[in-house]
């Protein structure tokens, strides 16, 4: 799941901003914290969030920004595409 958060957000920065300045000046950060029982990992962005009306899609094991196989090719896919597994 967090490589899925990963590459969303990745995926969306570089979609969202279209030269390399802007892309640097948003940093994709995660903060890792924890103690003695729980871990907690935030992944943070500046790449405009998920759409309200795609919000109840995120949870749905075949709903990914956009999922592909191994095998996919053509203009939804790449690396940063995911595979379809949801949040």
């Amino acid at each position: 799941i967090i490589m899925e958060l990963m590459k969303n957000s990745f995926k969306a920065t570089v979609e969202r901003f279209a030269n390399t300045d802007e892309i640097r000046a948003r940093t994709v950060r995660i903060l890792v914290c924890h103690d003695k029982e729980k871990v907690a990992i935030m992944v943070n962005d500046r790449a405009g969030g998920i759409p309200f009306e795609t919000a109840p899609k995120i949870w749905s094991y075949l709903y990914g920004a956009c999922a592909r196989t191994s095998h996919s090719s053509g203009p939804g896919a790449s690396p940063l595409g995911g595979y379809g597994v949801g949040l």
